[in-house]
């Protein structure tokens, strides 16, 4: 598949991965910090005139190797990213997910923001956890730049 890494010096810049197999994903070792560039790494084909060639991805911004990624996980799942994480102010779990294709073709200068669906388990503000929270606004000591913070039930 070809990918298009957007304008460059001497015009166009494009990359050419080759679809991932179950070997791809079986060589993956998810506890390496380079991880995804070594899958990377693996699937890009030597084509005349890419910006790439395995071996070279320290030519690459961040940018173009999060493009990369995300024609992968395209091409191979869906457009569609799903998604769980815990809250690491406060511990609460959450849901997201958003379109790889709402991001694609966007530049750092694009000036609209992209919308992501956040599922957020929200309390009812009473006047216990205000004060508290208020409390812990007031004395660094107990802040942690968080905008809600986890409250006993009242």
């Amino acid at each position: 598949m070809r990918v298009d890494l957007g304008h460059g010096v001497g015009g166009d810049r494009f990359a050419v991965l080759r679809p991932l197999t179950g070997d791809d994903e079986l060589a993956l070792d998810a506890s390496r910090p380079d991880a995804a560039c070594a899958l990377l790494d693996r699937l890009i084909e030597p084509v005349a005139g890419a910006a790439v060639r395995p071996g070279s991805l320290d030519a690459l911004s961040v940018a173009e190797k999060d493009r990369l990624l995300a024609a992968v996980f395209r091409a191979s799942f869906e457009d569609r990213v799903h998604g769980a994480a815990t809250c690491a102010g406060c511990g609460e779990p959450f849901e997201f997910e958003f379109a790889l294709s709402d991001l694609e073709g966007r530049r750092a200068s694009d000036a609209a923001p992209v919308a992501v669906d956040l599922r957020i388990r929200l309390r009812r503000r009473t006047r216990s956890r205000q004060a508290a929270a208020d409390g812990a606004y007031r004395d660094p000591a107990r802040r942690s730049g968080h905008s809600h913070q986890r409250q006993p039930a009242r």
